[in-house]
């Protein structure tokens, strides 16, 4: 049981004394809490505690802090010594710490629980002599080490490594790393590791990783931070077929797809995951994944795909930037993967993942707000490319910016556009919004004032005659701001809004209906507010307002018009709150 889920069992139970748990709920709070600070808070609180710490069920997970205060440490010395057999995980936040926890004691085989070891900062001749003593632990099963620099070849480090007969994860991150050739042989007479969980946090050559791999034929999650490609040529002898691997996340910005394709081949037979990060246009092509995944990747459930490109002088679009709308196709609908392009200063990413996981601007609407307007599908799953424009050169008339974004979104049927305009000019919104005429809805932060957006008169008239939006959101704003939405985006049908002041919900929602009644905004139809707190006769003011609009309508022959509407309380930290009115 996680501290969330006992929170709300407390709730649920009602139990206002820690003293009504029972043994094994309070042995899961320890286990979510460092062990040093269990016996600080409950030694010698009462007999039940004090049996509880002495019993040799409980064991400890322990970040080993070294403490100044001779009286602590001394308590501290004592706990170590004493509970050295149910002692679970260990964790140094530096060296510093492990000197000092290495004079207390030698992490050998009296440790007959320690499963796991993370080493944050840790010098690479002080790892090299621990390694050493850790192939005593008879339960080691979690290894993660952070070496601040390392400069000679790690084959060492992975041939012990690969000897931990018991270990299951494995994660070696270096920070300062130069880097240079890993030279282990491939794996001979079933000298095979035991490691389920391969993660490797620091450069290595594509030849290097296939050795490293030869030696892993369990593993089931491997990670890749920076693979860089060889001009080795790599034997197919040399290439294993991992058929355990289910999760792949890679990060290259150095390798071709045509190597990718190439060495992971034999690794995608089983695969349910797979994650990449690359910076290389030839994997933009969408009709070569479809490919791949149809034919080599059968068991694939989950696909997350980043490419990163500059949008400087020398940005030129290639024939996979022109296939780029294909990742809109019915394939790509059909297993709900997402393209979203995000704009941020000079870079451009373009990111592919299931529609759950876009949580930015529109897409990072709740659940029931989509069930509320599950009529409008589309909103949440159509097909189509989002578009989100963060911080970029957002300066009036900055042509060769706008020239740059439209030669390549111009390419694309762009289903929904995310716009932070905090850094942005009215003119230059309305200039973008300008280039895509098809757009039916976009989510804008920080509006401008009407008078902003009309700063260029021409092409503000060229966009009210175009314009097709219908589904906005709007961050937090004023009354104003939302009769500049009205006035510009008049065919708005579906309007979400977030309100920071609680006391104003009311008055906007009064303010709404007042401008329906006198046709301003005859075409909206729905109304979705989010605000983080509401006093408790909100809803009942909510509704009065809204049933007045809509009795008015049915008795109205000459208005056909009757308005759907939701509050979204969403208090920080807690559940969201739905109310319809």
């Amino acid at each position: 049981m996680n501290l969330i889920n006992f929170l709300f069992f407390l709730e649920r139970k009602l139990i206002n004394s820690i003293e009504q748990l029972s043994n094994e709920i309070i042995y899961d709070i320890f286990s979510c809490l460092d062990g040093c600070d269990v016996y600080y808070a409950f030694s010698n609180l009462n007999n039940r505690f004090q049996n509880l710490l002495d019993h040799a069920s409980l064991l400890l997970n322990i970040t080993y802090l070294y403490k100044s205060n001779s009286a602590l440490t001394d308590r501290y010395e004592r706990l170590i010594h004493q509970n050295k057999h149910n002692i679970l995980s260990l964790q140094f936040r530096d060296q510093f710490f492990l000197e000092k926890f290495s004079r207390l004691c030698a992490i050998n085989s009296s440790f007959t629980h320690l499963q796991s070891i993370i080493f944050h900062e840790i010098s690479t001749f002080r790892f090299m002599v621990l390694l050493v003593y850790l192939k005593s632990l008879p339960c080691l099963s979690s290894l993660t080490v952070c070496i601040d620099n390392f400069y000679d070849d790690l084959a060492d480090v992975y041939q012990i490594i690969f000897h931990l007969s018991n270990l299951k994860y494995f994660k070696l991150k270096i920070l300062d790393y130069q880097v240079s050739h890993i030279n282990i042989p491939i794996a001979i007479d079933e000298q095979f590791s035991s490691l389920q969980y391969l993660v490797i946090s620091h450069p290595v050559y594509l030849d290097e990783l296939a050795h490293l791999l030869s030696y892993t034929p369990k593993v089931t999650h491997l990670y890749c931070s920076n693979i860089i490609e060889t001009e080795h040529i790599i034997k197919s002898e040399e290439l294993i077929e991992l058929k355990n691997l289910i999760h792949l996340t890679i990060t290259t910005n150095y390798l071709t797809f045509d190597k990718f394709e190439q060495f992971f081949l034999k690794l995608f037979a089983e695969l349910k995951s797979i994650k990449i990060n690359c910076s290389h246009h030839a994997y933009l092509n969408p009709f070569r994944w479809e490919e791949l995944i149809k034919d080599k990747m059968i068991h694939l459930k989950r696909f997350m795909f980043c490419c990163a490109d500059d949008l400087n002088d020398d940005f030129e679009l290639t024939t996979n930037h022109q296939l780029i709308n294909n990742f809109s196709s019915s394939f790509w609908m059909h297993k709900r993967w997402i393209l979203t392009i995000t704009i941020d200063d000079d870079k451009i990413f373009y990111l592919i993942r299931a529609n759950r996981y876009i949580l930015e601007g529109v897409l990072y609407l709740k659940k029931s707000f989509f069930s509320f307007f599950s009529s409008e599908s589309c909103y949440y799953a159509g097909k189509g490319v989002r578009v989100y424009i963060k911080r970029s050169q957002h300066t009036p008339g900055n042509e060769i910016f706008l020239k740059k974004i439209k030669s390549l979104l111009s390419l694309m049927d762009i289903a929904c556009m995310d716009m932070d305009c905090r850094e942005m000019s009215g003119t230059t919104l309305i200039e973008i919004l300008y280039l895509f005429p098809n757009l039916e809805m976009i989510t804008i932060q920080a509006l401008a004032s009407i008078r902003q957006l009309m700063a260029n008169k021409e092409i503000f008239y060229r966009f009210l005659e175009i314009n097709k939006i219908k589904k906005i959101y709007l961050g937090d704003t004023s009354t104003d701001k939302i009769d500049s939405i009205f006035v510009i985006f008049r065919h708005v049908q579906i309007f979400q809004m977030e309100i920071k002041d609680n006391n104003n919900v009311p008055l906007i929602v009064l303010y709404i209906v007042k401008k329906i009644k006198k046709n301003i905004m005859v075409k909206i139809q729905k109304l979705c507010l989010i605000t983080y707190e509401a006093p408790d006769n909100t809803m009942e003011k909510l509704k009065k307002i809204i049933n007045s609009n809509n009795s008015l309508s049915r008795r109205e022959e000459s208005c056909k018009h009757k308005l759907s509407a939701c509050l979204l309380v969403c208090p920080q930290g807690q559940k969201n709150i739905e109310n319809r009115f």
